[in-house]
Order: C-alpha cells, then structure tokens, then sequence
C-alpha cells in the first residue's frame, strides 16, 4: 500500500488529514507535514525523511512552487517520491481509496486527474439556482 504524505504551510495538511478521518476513519501510511512560519527548508527536509519509507510515497503539497513543494521535488531526485500540487479533500479521498490498486506513478496520474475534475463552478450545475446574476454565465 502506497504511503500518502500531505504536506503544507500551517495546519493546511494537519486539518485534511483530520477531516478524511472524520470521513473514512483513521487510514494507516497517512501522514501530515506542517511547514510552520519559523521553519525553513533543511527542518522541512528532516520531517519528510524522519518519516519517508524506503518504498517511497505520494506527496500532495499544498501549491507547485512554495517550499513545501520544492523540498518534495529536490527529495524525489534521492527517494521514488511522486509530488501532486494543489492538494484538496477529493484528491487525497481518492489517493486513499485507490491506492492498494496502482503503482505510485500510475496512483499520481490517476488523483491529477480526478483533483482537476472536483474543481468546478458550482452554480450552473443547478438550472434553478436563484444565486445567478444575469450577466454572470
């Protein structure tokens, strides 16, 4: 089973992990990683690897380009680490879900996907929705 490690500035990843518990229960290979605002890059470095396994992971980092995310990519060059930017709940529920069922690299493709497909404007979704504005389409 892949292990899943979300990783984010503040509580970002500490409070997704928390909410798919709520949702699915405690999920073993899960783990959080906060990058808090009196940290830099080397203590970021030490967390992921205090608690990295040797068969490597899924890392969904909060935004492509922020430390978090940069730190993951530089490991991923040393470690078989797959990096996922933009972490939201749908994505991590479907990590989760599908894990067991792919590789690392297939699991990676398949969540980039499904995260661009749970982004959505809501509203036009509902034809009777009385919050549209003309002129709003």
């Amino acid at each position: 089973m892949t292990q899943i490690i979300v990783a984010a500035h503040g509580d970002l990843a500490q409070e997704l992990v928390k909410t798919v518990g709520m949702i699915m229960g405690n999920q073993p290979d899960l783990e959080h990683i906060s990058l808090e605002a009196h940290e830099g890059i080397e203590d970021l470095r030490r967390k992921i690897e205090t608690i990295l396994k040797p068969e490597g992971c899924l890392m969904l980092v909060d935004m492509f380009g922020g430390t978090p995310s940069n730190v993951a990519l530089a490991l991923s060059h040393q470690y078989p680490i797959r990096v996922l930017a933009g972490a939201n709940l749908p994505m991590l529920i479907e990590a989760l879900v599908h894990r067991a069922l792919m590789d690392i690299a297939q699991l990676a493709r398949f969540v980039e996907a499904k995260g661009k497909k749970s982004i959505f404007y809501a509203n036009p979704a509902f034809s009777n929705c009385s919050c549209e504005k003309e002129g709003d389409e």
